[in-house]
């Protein structure tokens, strides 16, 4: 559980009055989250570690916080990773990973319909993600 509503910048609602950046001013509006990782690992052959992982967790914007939490990556619930690590030489391995966040959308009423009557209505924010990272390691 990663208790998000301790920090007052990330839990306090987006229509919290005052400034940005003041103790009880706005904020991302995130819930708390709870998060499961699952992941297994397999060793091959003694020389190449394969491993695999998925990871839920619970949802962080709430629709009414949906027009600032377009500055974050927070609406993906659902990961797949995938990744191994290679030995190199003596004491070094090359490590790699790919990571999919699968995509999902949250729609919820503009902050800006508050301030322009122009602005619109409802919003909805739609992500997903992908990432790739590769390492070196040397041990000594």
């Amino acid at each position: 559980r990663i208790s998000y509503n301790k920090v007052k910048s990330l839990g306090n609602s987006s229509r919290a009055p005052g400034l940005f950046g003041a103790p009880d001013g706005p904020g991302f509006g995130w819930t708390n989250a709870d998060v499961w990782h699952f992941g297994v690992a397999y060793d091959w052959v003694g020389t190449f570690e394969l491993r695999a992982g998925y990871t839920r967790s619970s949802d962080l914007a709430r629709p009414e916080n949906v027009t600032l939490n377009t500055l974050t990556a927070t609406v993906p619930r659902d990961r797949l990773a995938l990744g191994g690590t290679l030995p190199v030489g003596l004491r070094g391995e090359i490590t790699f990973a790919y990571t999919h966040a699968f995509q999902r959308s949250v729609t919820g009423s503009s902050l800006l319909s508050d301030i322009s009557p122009v602005a619109p209505g409802q919003e909805t924010l739609s992500a997903w993600e992908d990432s790739l990272s590769i390492g070196y390691g040397l041990s000594f």
